[in-house]
This record gives structure tokens, C-alpha cells and sequence, in this order.
């Protein structure tokens, strides 16, 4: 807001940074959790269905996906390491690509689309080349989102 100091958005950035590879760690197993209980690759041809797992999971990010495309692409455009930037774009990419498994619903995404949009302006000149591939791949998946 306004009344935000630089002392508080650095301590927020390094904060929301050093959460970056633990959010990815954590979302890519939920993938991997989601594809296991529900029949994906992972399972067995005696594998049972974990539908309370599927719906918890999804449950989870829902409750917490207004935080999440918040906090992803600022931290994408300003965490203090390259990889830790890469990382916050690729979590955001495995939950808006609709060819990813923790896609969420376009109606969660929509909303947030201009602001998603305008905080990816920042990765896009990262002195990183793989950065700002990341954030112009991710920034075009955004921009077509109202499209599909």
C-alpha cells in the first residue's frame, strides 16, 4: 500500500524468496500425489482412488489462490536469486497452464489476470536469460487466457 516502508517490501521479498523452492517442492508433490491417487502415471493397475485426497488438494489451493498469484510473479521479478525467481514462474506456470495437472479454473484465474500481467513486466528484463523466458512463455499463456 501507500503507507509501506522499503524496509517492510524487502523483508516481504526475502521472506516470500526463501519460500519460493519449498512452494515448488510442495506443489510439484501435490501434482505428483494428485496423478497418484487419481490414476495418473504413477499408479498401479491395483492402485484405489483417493478421491478425499484429490479433493483436499484442490481445496487447499483454492483457499490460498489469491495469495498465490499474488506473491508468484512478484517474487518471479524480484527474489534475490535467479533461481529462486525461475522457481516462483514455474509454480505459477504448473497452476495456470491448462496442460499442467494443478491447473486452476479460469474462473480463479481471471480475476487476477491484469495484475498477473502487470507484475510480469518486471522477470521480463531479468539479466537472466532463462528468466525472461520463463516470464515471457508464462506472460503469453496469460495473455490468451480470456481467449480459450
Amino acid at each position: 500500500g501507500a503507507g509501506t516502508t522499503a524496509a517492510q517490501l524487502s523483508t516481504t521479498d526475502a521472506a516470500a524468496a526463501a519460500a519460493a523452492p519449498k512452494l515448488q517442492t510442495s506443489a510439484l508433490t501435490a501434482v505428483l500425489a494428485l496423478n497418484g491417487a487419481t490414476g495418473g502415471a504413477g499408479s498401479g493397475a491395483g492402485a484405489t482412488p483417493m478421491p478425499e485426497l484429490e479433493a483436499a488438494m484442490g481445496d487447499l489451493l483454492m483457499r490460498h489462490s489469491s495469495m498465490l498469484l499474488e506473491l508468484l510473479p512478484r517474487i518471479g521479478g524480484t527474489a534475490a536469486t535467479a533461481k529462486a525467481r525461475a522457481s516462483a514462474l514455474v509454480v505459477l506456470w504448473q497452476l495456470s497452464s491448462p496442460t499442467e495437472a494443478a491447473c486452476m479454473p479460469p474462473t480463479i484465474l481471471m480475476p487476477q489476470q491484469r495484475r498477473v500481467l502487470r507484475a510480469l513486466l518486471v522477470p521480463l528484463d531479468d539479466p537472466h536469460r532463462h528468466v525472461r523466458r520463463l516470464a515471457s512463455k508464462l506472460r503469453n499463456e496469460w495473455s490468451i487466457l480470456a481467449v480459450e
